[in-house]
């Protein structure tokens, strides 16, 4: 994907994620502030290259409230620190008071 492509999916991206959003104000100054910043920052260009990585870019930048990591590998490290956070939460995996981590 060329930079126009990748600021369309983002634009994209973000009319989908409006549909059923709280704050949809809110995505709106998120989608401008992630162009601009895919649009000047050349590290951030580069990884948002294909639609997999703007999709979690666009996600991260949401989750995090406007603020991305420098770095692919900081970039890594926090999507997939969201991503499993996210799904321990949803599977329940260690709800309060359960005694994990100790053995019976």
């Amino acid at each position: 994907m060329g930079q126009a492509d990748a600021a369309a999916f983002i634009a994209r991206w973000h009319t989908a994620a409006r549909s059923d959003a709280p704050d949809p104000d809110r995505l709106d100054t998120y989608e401008r502030s992630l162009l601009d910043a895919v649009g000047t920052k050349p590290d951030l260009g580069r990884l948002a290259t294909n639609p997999l990585m703007c999709g979690l870019i666009c996600a991260l930048h949401r989750d995090r409230r406007g603020y991305l990591p420098h770095g692919r590998q900081e970039l890594y490290d926090a999507a997939l620190s969201m991503l499993l956070a996210r799904r321990d939460d949803q599977r329940d995996m260690f709800p309060q008071g359960d005694g994990a981590g100790t053995s019976g």
